[in-house]
């Protein structure tokens, strides 16, 4: 009776905790690149899907964008600085990555193959789960695997949420 009383307790503390979570609503969600010459466009709406949009700011000073589409993908990580509007060298710190559907594992950018980030929206105030963020891209990456170079290019996100 104690474990169940127990299970109780932390079954309802997660659940209270995902609360606010699950009563944000994505809008006008999309992510669209080029790989590799390749037109890849990854939308989120009303209709239920397997993509998946993380765009989650901690604290002021580490954003971190996770988009996938089956098994290809694309995202950052953003982290040393207070996230502001600007354009970030994406390389071994600032990084980026993808996932090539053939490979089915992240590659990500380094010092020599690199891109660039530019935030044009944001609101980065809620110091968790971004409101609104906008931007465009554009980066190298190297499978270490098998060296070849994907170019990943033309790319554009839009990413708003709201309370529902």
């Amino acid at each position: 009776m104690k474990y169940i009383l127990l299970l109780i307790v932390v079954l309802s503390l997660i659940v209270s905790g995902c609360k606010k979570e699950q009563n944000r609503q994505l809008l006008n969600a999309y992510f669209n690149f080029k790989a590799d010459g390749v037109q890849a466009n990854i939308i989120d709406g009303i209709v239920a899907n397997d993509n998946t949009f993380d765009c989650i700011l901690q604290g002021d000073s580490v954003l971190y964008i996770d988009v996938t589409k089956q098994s290809q993908g694309a995202g950052f990580v953003i982290k040393g600085h207070p996230i502001k509007d600007t354009t970030y060298i994406l390389d071994s710190m600032q990084r980026a990555y993808y996932t090539d559907p053939g490979e089915k594992r992240r590659i990500y950018t380094t010092r020599i193959y690199k891109g660039v980030l530019t935030i044009k929206k944001g609101t980065f105030q809620a110091k968790d789960l971004l409101n609104t963020l906008e931007g465009s891209f554009s980066y190298q990456v190297k499978d270490t695997i098998s060296s070849v170079v994907h170019n990943i290019v033309e790319g554009s996100f839009l990413m708003e949420r709201k309370d529902e």
